[in-house]
Order: C-alpha cells, then structure tokens, then sequence
C-alpha cells in the first residue's frame, strides 16, 4: 500500500517530480520576492529514488521556516533562532569572508587593503589585535600583519573552541552573530542555548576559514568559495497584477523597506541595507506594530529622545536588550558616553528614506508628510554638561598621577602614550583622533632652529593606513604651529630622536586601530585609569574636554579669534571676503600666546628613554 506524499507535482513532459506548495495570500506581501508558491525540483520521476525523499523533507521545513518568518513580520515579531537555521547562516557568513579575502590576497603593494570595502575584512584588525595582545612586534605593512598575526589569532580562537568558555566565544563572534541575526529578522536570546550554539559555530568557521585565508596569503591553491544555497528557492514571482489598495493599509515602516527590497524595479544595495536594517530595528523596539498611517511627528521626536540615550557601547549580553530597556538601564549615568547627534541623523535620514520611497511606490499616501523630515537632532547641552572642559585642580590631580610623577607606564597605557597622549590634547586642543594618527614627520626645525608641527590628513600611519581628518572633505583641519614650549621643555625633541633611533614612524607606535579609531582603545582605558585614581569626577571625559580647555585659555590668552578657529582645525564658516585669499598658516604662530592660569605641571618629571627599551617596542 503506497504512502500518499502531499503537494507533489509532476512535470507532464519530463516525469521530474518537484515539491510545490503555495503560500497564503495575505502573507506574499512579507516574503521575499512576494513569492506565490515554494517549488523545489525532486531531481527523480518517483519519490523513492535517489535523494527524492531527503529534499521533500528539506523543501516542508524550508517552507515552514518561510511561512514562520512571513507571520513573524506580519505581526511585528521575528522569528526564535532554531537549531536548523544555524548551518545556512555561518555557511554564508563564511562565503562572504571568503570572496572578501579572494578579492585581496596576493597584493604586493597594499592597494586591496586601502579598498573602502575593507574595513569589513575581519582577518586584518583579527592580525594586529592578535599580535599587540601577544605582545609581539607589528610588521609595517598590513599584509605583513595578517601572515604574522593570524596564526596567533588561530590559536587564541583554537584555545577558546577547546575550553568551550561561553563567555569568551561569545565575546569574540557576538557582533557576527547579531548582524547575521537582524539580516535573516531572528531573534535569540543572549543567554539561551541557541545563541551560543550559533556564536560557537562561527568561531569554529573562522578558525576553519582563516586557515585557509592564511594558507592562500603562503601561496597555497585554494578552492573557490562555493556559495551556500539559499533556504528561500523560490519559484519565479508571478506575472505582476494591478495593484489592490486595501493590501497597503496597515503597513509598518519594515514592510515599506520589505517592499522597496522585494521589487525587482529597485535597487537597494547591500551597504544601504544593513543601514536600513539598523534604523527599523531601533524604530521596531519602541514602536513595533505601528502602522504608517498613524505614524505622527511627536512619535518620531520621542524616537529620537530614546535614542539619543542609547550607549555607545554595549557589552555582548546587552546588546539584543530593546531600546526602552536600554535607556531605563543606564539611566542617570553621566559617564556612559551616548549615540552621537551625526548618528542619529542617519537613522532618522533612513527612515525618512524608506518613507520617500514608499511613497515614490504608492505604498504611502503623497498627500501625508513625511513624519521623519526636518527634526532638530543637535545636542543642546547646557555650560555646565562638559562645555566649559575640566576644572583646573582636576587637571593638576590628573597631571599628578604615576604616569606622570614616577614614570609609571601601565601595560594598557600603550607605553609613552599614556606621558605624551594627555599633554599633547592639553596644549593643542587638537580632537583626540589627531594626536593618535601623529607620525615624526609632522615635527621639524625651521632655519632658526624652532619646533614646529603640522596636523594633516597626508600621509600613512603604519597602523592605521591612510590618515583622515574630520573636517578633510572641507580641506579646514590641515594646520600648522609652533611646538607649545611645555612640550619641548618636557623633552619632546629627545622623545622624537628616541623613535628615530627605535626605528619607528608613528609617534606612538603601541596604539592599535579599533576599527578606523586610533584613539578609541587607550581612550577607553585612560577615562578608567584616571577614574579608579578618583581624579576625574563622573560625567567627564579626561581627553576630549581638553579640547574644551584650549579654547577656554586661548581666547583668555588674546588669541584672536580666527586664530583659534585655525589652529582648532574648525570650518571657516564666518569669515569675511578678505579672509578666503592667502595662506592662514600665519594664525598658527598666535599659538606661542597660549598661557593656562592656574596650570601646575611641576610634579611632571621630564620625559627620558625607557630603561629596557629594544628594537620596534617603544612608545
């Protein structure tokens, strides 16, 4: 007696079965595609030969994964991680590593490496973290980096596999798993079994992947990558009908984005779509099922309020905590650094995109306005918030700390960085990003034997690649100025000879990119440093409201104003029509007027070489 197989079809001309299923109407809208039905070939003419029976069985669990994410989106929910969709997203989480590796390896010069695309290469700050923490030399060049840093990462990651320590995989693949997460709309719990099941398998697949990234770099074949099937093998969308109003009402903004990506007729590339994925993830967690019609200007505002408390930065277990939790959580806490006002301008900028677009489709009504235009999104803190830079005895507490007094040079504070970092923001005012990325050759004598320095956006830092300024899209922050004198009285000129002699480019050489941020790691660690000493109170950061001081001193030391703006690095946005001609390197010398009233640095000890210093370790 034969066993009766639903939703089987066969092709009247070949006998060729396939799996054919057809998926509810009011659920099309929130698939991919829009597609009708799920039709998957059998690759058999009956259903008990070759491998008929295992793709039926993997054809119904693709469908129910489907229909389960199509009913999650419709009702403003994602979907539970399952155990089976683990293996399709770290199979494609490694192919896209894989083709991003293919793309640079064998580069002689570098040039794939300095690709805008790059920065998403995992193996390259993988390398240079692997070796800084080791505590090994850095190579110059970043190719140089991976062949010495990854087989220290493998190790680490191999260590970490065997110990099966859930905090650490979780640590290292916590990101991964997040952005594979919100792209495929699952959701999983950080403390649950599936989590750590799929942030182990992808440390598993790095460390099967960067071997084989290591062992192409060592000239070794590798094959190709092979991209994964996709679990969506979807029958040809239907020929398009006219369009039915009623299935447009009560659209949320992630079914207009879902929209918008579904259409064959636009094109909304990958970078701008995990852009969007971020934004609807944020709007989604404070207004998860609202509809766009009753999407109101005041809704937006309180939006935007929530996330501009949202931290900066999360630790791993918080990082899938909503919005509303997140702010109520770190309530009243002045020293946790927030969502900046740039940021929150491109979220609301991608929602008011997603919008525009929908209305350019017919999903919104034209005659609505847009909710998500013309906000305000700048910080309006008051003098009192950090404007007016740190009080004086706490700079002379700060400057009175071990590092400074004894010579102490903790391990975390990048050997001379921690002396030379504080004292350099101190007398230039310069944003933090631009002291890091600082090389020798930003130092000279002019013909009267006077230290100057310059900041610029030219040049290659050995760590960070090629240098960047804030302000470079508008050429304002290149400068130049006389070496403040506290700095050459400290011994600037015999810390540069020092590095001559070390055999080192950058000024300090210890400092690791995280991500394209020189700064971001010692910072991290100097707001600690200076917080466990209880010299920086809560609610100020003991770098960038230096920057704050600068002004403060110069404008109190008669430095005109366009001076300041010049050597601050600000946009000229003020000046008068006889200020766009010539150079503005003249403003830089009103820097030798800089005096701080108060300031006492007589406890600093003047700098001197490292006692144990060797080859390629300094600074």
């Amino acid at each position: 007696m034969g066993v009766a197989v639903r939703y089987i079809d066969k092709d009247p001309k070949t006998g060729i079965l396939s799996y054919r299923r057809i998926f509810p109407t009011d659920l099309r809208p929130f698939l991919p595609r829009r597609a009708r039905e799920l039709k998957r070939s059998l690759r058999a003419r009956t259903f008990h030969e070759g491998r008929a029976a295992e793709i039926y069985r993997q054809a119904v669990a693709d469908y129910d994964r489907m229909l389960a994410d199509a009913q999650a989106k419709a009702t403003g929910t994602k979907r539970p991680l399952q155990d089976a969709d683990i293996p399709y997203l770290v199979d494609s989480y490694a192919f896209r590593i894989l083709k991003d590796a293919e793309l640079s390896h064998f580069d002689p010069d570098d040039s794939a490496f300095n690709l805008p695309w790059v920065p998403s290469l995992r193996y390259s700050p993988i390398a240079l973290n692997a070796l800084d923490d080791a505590g090994q030399e850095i190579p110059g060049s970043r190719r140089e980096r991976v062949l010495s840093g990854l087989p220290v990462a493998l190790q680490v990651w191999k260590e970490a596999l065997g110990s099966g320590d859930r905090a650490k995989v979780i640590e290292i693949e916590a990101q991964a798993a997040n952005e594979l997460l919100d792209a495929a709309n699952l959701a999983a719990d950080p403390e649950g079994r599936e989590y750590f099941a799929l942030c182990y398998r992808l440390l598993a697949k790095d460390h099967e992947i960067y071997a084989a990234v290591l062992a192409r770099f060592n000239g070794e074949i590798v094959p190709p990558p092979v991209e994964p099937e996709p679990l969506p093998d979807f029958a040809a969308p239907p020929k398009a009908e006219g369009p039915k109003a009623q299935q447009k009402q009560g659209m949320t903004m992630r079914d207009i984005a879902d929209a918008v990506r579904a259409s064959p007729r636009e094109h909304v590339p990958l970078t701008t779509r995990q852009a969007w994925q971020t934004a609807l993830r944020f709007w989604d967690e404070v207004y998860p099922k609202l509809s766009h019609e009753k999407t109101e200007r005041a809704m937006v505002s309180a939006w935007l309020d929530l996330l501009s408390q949202r931290p900066v930065r999360l630790p791993p277990a918080q990082a899938r905590l909503p919005l509303p939790k997140l702010v109520e959580k770190y309530e009243g806490r002045a020293e946790v650094q927030r969502i900046s006002a740039t940021t929150l301008a491109q979220h609301l900028g991608t929602l008011s995109t997603i919008w525009n677009r929908g209305v350019r489709r017919g999903d919104v009504d034209d005659k609505r306005p847009n909710p998500f235009a013309n906000h305000d999104v700048r910080r309006n803190l008051p003098p009192s918030e950090g404007q007016q830079g740190l009080p004086m005895d706490v700079i002379n507490a700060i400057f009175r700390l071990p590092v400074f007094t004894k010579g102490e040079r903790p391990k975390r504070g990048k050997g001379e960085a921690v002396y030379w970092v504080p004292l350099f923001l101190l007398w230039t005012g310069a944003r933090p990003n631009e002291i890091a990325q600082l090389i020798r050759s930003d130092f000279w004598q002019d013909d009267a034997g006077k230290w100057n320095m310059k900041i610029t956006d030219e040049g290659v830092h050995p760590a960070k690649g090629p240098r960047s300024l804030k302000t470079s899209r508008h050429r304002s922050g290149i400068r130049q100025f006389p070496v403040p004198q506290a700095l050459i009285d400290l011994g600037l000129p015999a810390y540069l000879k020092w590095l001559e002699d070390e055999g080192e480019e950058a000024l300090f050489p210890k400092l690791r990119p995280k991500g394209n941020d020189l700064f971001a790691g010692f910072g991290e660690w100097w707001s600690l440093y200076t917080r466990e000493h209880g010299v920086v109170p809560e609610g100020k950061r003991p770098s960038r409201e230096f920057r704050h001081n600068f002004m403060s001193a110069a404008r109190q030391s008669g430095i005109p104003a366009e001076a300041v703006e010049y050597i601050a690095g600000h946009v000229q946005v003020s000046a008068g029509t006889n200020a766009r001609y010539g150079t503005r390197e003249a403003w830089g010398l009103e820097m030798e007027k800089l005096r701080y009233e108060g300031l006492d640095l007589s406890g600093v000890r003047r700098w001197a070489a490292p006692a144990d210093t060797s080859k390629k370790r300094g600074g």
